[in-house]
């Protein structure tokens, strides 16, 4: 696996793990927009932990490897 693309699994796991926690803390009901997001940021945290648990390097977002 190319450095790019661990290098862009980190990113994307970060940003999205960034909305996760805002749009879980709100403390209000989410409209419909707000949980299509929050899906979308699950979504895009599991596919990064696909790729870099596929590249070993799973400990780069803190988990085991």
């Amino acid at each position: 696996m190319a450095a790019f693309d661990v290098q862009r699994a980190v990113t994307r796991y970060e940003v999205a793990s960034a909305r996760y926690k805002e749009l879980t803390g709100l403390g209000r009901p989410m409209s419909g927009a707000e949980f299509d997001s929050l899906a979308l940021a699950q979504d895009t945290m599991a596919d990064s932990v696909r790729v870099l648990t596929a590249a070993g390097q799973l400990d780069l977002i803190g988990g085991a490897s």
